[in-house]
């Protein structure tokens, strides 16, 4: 699904393989997961979060408050980048894992049911998506390179929900080297003070198993890959 909307920036194509941890292996060949919903949220080129403008901004370019639960990531297929994202619940975009926006709601929507998000304080739906596995256990999606904001390294957000249930609340994160190059464009280049945030090595929930694997295309865009270990 292509959750770009409005929002500006470099194109980013995700593919995220749903893998059960008691017997997955490396290449993706045995243990996929078909119909779970993948969910992913992240920032704008600016730092900005759909469903939570004001606070984003206020927060100096940032957005996203809170710090979501890192969960476990599995190996990326071989030969393939790896990638991985997160979570809006139905009707309205999802909760960004803290005290941004208000007291917390309940979800009751379409992907999950009995989550606690946090409440919204505008309509705005970029950059926020779900995806059904398909039979290889893989969901795809097409956005933008995801932005930073002070306090915390360039990340993206997912969920993974069976049944209505959330099995995997975690983040994906990116190599320094590559954010260099990304950011060195516009419009990234117009977000200033990066060199003085948090990066992957001072960040407290990076964690690299959740090292997205990341390819250039010919027309400039990226690719970007990994498996999502889960205890199904």
């Amino acid at each position: 699904g292509d959750i770009r909307e409005d929002r500006p920036g470099t194109t980013l194509q995700v593919a995220m393989r749903v893998q059960d941890n008691s017997q997955c292996n490396v290449d993706g060949s045995i243990g996929a997961v078909s119909n779970a919903v993948v969910e992913i949220w992240h920032c704008d080129a600016g730092g900005v979060y759909s469903g939570f403008e004001s606070g984003s901004l206020s927060a100096n370019g940032g957005g996203g408050g809170g710090t979501p639960p890192a969960g476990g990531m599995g190996e990326p297929p071989s030969g393939a980048p790896g990638g991985g994202m997160g979570e809006p619940p139905s009707g309205a975009p999802g909760g960004m894992g803290g005290g941004m926006g208000g007291s917390g709601e309940t979800s009751d929507g379409s992907y999950s049911a009995g989550d606690t998000e946090a409440t919204t304080t505008d309509d705005g739906t970029y950059l926020r998506g779900a995806q059904t596995t398909d039979a290889n256990g893989i969901a795809q999606f097409t956005t933008i390179f995801p932005g930073w904001y002070m306090g915390r390294t360039t990340h993206i957000h997912v969920k993974v929900h069976i049944d209505k249930k959330t099995v995997l609340t975690s983040q994906t994160f990116f190599d320094e080297t590559l954010l260099d190059e990304v950011y060195s464009q516009s419009p990234y280049s117009e977000h200033t003070g990066r060199e003085n945030n948090t990066n992957n090595a001072s960040d407290g929930i990076y964690d690299d198993t959740g090292l997205m694997t990341v390819e250039k295309q010919s027309d400039g865009s990226y690719l970007a890959v990994i498996n999502l270990g889960i205890d199904a």
